[in-house]
């Protein structure tokens, strides 16, 4: 049961890197969008809006599933065998 419980605490750093990644690119394409007036800026701002705002339920998913199995989601991360330091914003 180790070897399953450690491939899905793996899983669960994987998706959650993932997670924070993308956040942090919709964030940063919603600062751009900021102030533009043209419609198509503005259906984009209410589009990643919406899509940030699920990215954020499916982090919090991940994360409650990882507290109710007392697994780590959130730490050390090897995407191409460099350790790197994810943090939970």
């Amino acid at each position: 049961m180790e070897v399953i419980d450690a491939h899905v605490e793996r899983l669960l750093r994987d998706e959650v890197a993932h997670i924070l990644d993308e956040v942090g690119t919709v964030d940063a394409r919603l600062q751009e969008l900021r102030g533009k007036d043209d419609e198509d800026s503005r259906v984009e701002y209410l589009v990643l809006s919406a899509y940030k705002s699920q990215l954020m339920e499916d982090l919090d998913e991940l994360l409650g599933f990882a507290k109710s199995h007392n697994m780590e989601a959130v730490g050390w991360h090897a995407p191409a065998q460099q350790p790197q330091q994810v943090g939970y914003v």
